[in-house]
């Protein structure tokens, strides 16, 4: 994308970032947003903007394919729910080592979903905006699955 066009979306996000940060209280759920990569440096073209969000959640509840009922909106209202989301490439060693720490993180979480499915107050705290409890149930399986599947030898 031009590099003009990729300034322009994000202060869009930046804009929207400062406007969320204060619907959840004292408390933000956002507490920040970072860019980096190409589109710092001016140049006619920029492959991939690159952001990163920090969320005011504990890590075990950020584990991979997990959709915290705080977070669910946050896309959307970010107005970046439609965008080709990526990481950049981790080497050999990062990815290992990152993938060792977010399998146990996805275990304990899916032990957790597990544990509190059938719970009374659990149900309804994790429904709304279109995603059941069984959604949550669905991707804490999904989530550790990928996760085993990506750190067992091939």
């Amino acid at each position: 994308m031009r590099y003009e066009t990729a300034v322009r979306r994000v202060r869009t996000v930046v804009e929207e970032c400062q406007r969320v940060r204060g619907l959840w209280g004292d408390e933000p759920l956002l507490v920040g947003a970072y860019v980096f990569g190409a589109v710092l440096e001016p140049r006619s073209d920029v492959p991939v903007v690159q952001m990163a969000f920090a969320l005011n959640l504990p890590a075990d509840e950020l584990t991979w394919c997990v959709q915290p009922q705080s977070c669910v909106g946050l896309p959307g209202l970010l107005e970046i729910d439609k965008e080709d989301l990526r990481m950049p490439a981790p080497t050999d060693a990062e990815q290992h080592e990152q993938l060792t720490v977010e399998l146990a993180a996805s275990l304990a979480h899916l032990r957790r979903v597990d544990a509190n499915y059938w719970e009374r107050g659990w149900r309804p705290a994790h429904r709304g905006f279109g995603i059941y409890p069984e959604n949550h149930l669905w991707d804490a399986v999904h989530g550790y699955l990928d996760l085993l599947a990506a750190t067992s030898p091939r």
